[in-house]
């Protein structure tokens, strides 16, 4: 997919982990390490407030902006109930206030948590399932 985003695209990928702020700030920090002002604003990268808008900032550089977030299934699995509703709400607002497109990848048997957390809800009026490759698309896949 990343090769075949169009010309003017910027994008990220992250794993949540047990830290899924952590892991989406450091994802961003390459891609802002020139701005002195964000930079500073990355150490408080947990706020929301505050990551909402060093996305804003960098999605303010390019034609359209995309976060991928792999795995998803980590952030059930690896973090406190807390923390994944902050992240997911966090997940939300990136969409809705900085005008960046999230896409989650996450294990089939995992998406109905997705309903627990309203911010995720919406994920379902777009979803697209992707079952496992065969044929010529596995061999690429294993060769290239």
């Amino acid at each position: 997919m990343i090769p075949a985003k169009p010309e003017g695209w910027a994008h990220l990928i992250c794993t949540p982990g047990d830290a899924p702020f952590v892991a989406l700030g450091q994802a961003l920090v390459p891609e802002v390490s020139r701005d002195t002002h964000a930079m500073r604003q990355m150490l408080r990268f947990e706020d929301a407030d505050v990551a909402v808008d060093l996305f804003r900032r960098w999605r303010s550089d390019h034609a359209e902006a995309l976060v991928i977030v792999d795995q998803l299934e980590e952030l059930f699995t690896l973090n406190p109930p807390d923390v994944q509703a902050r992240f997911a709400s966090l997940l939300s607002r990136l969409v809705l206030e900085a005008d960046v497109h999230v896409l989650l990848a996450i294990r089939d048997d995992f998406l109905l948590r997705c309903q627990e957390y309203g911010a995720l809800r919406p994920i379902f009026e777009g979803l697209v399932p992707l079952g496992p490759p065969t044929g010529d698309a596995l061999r690429r896949a294993l060769v290239q």
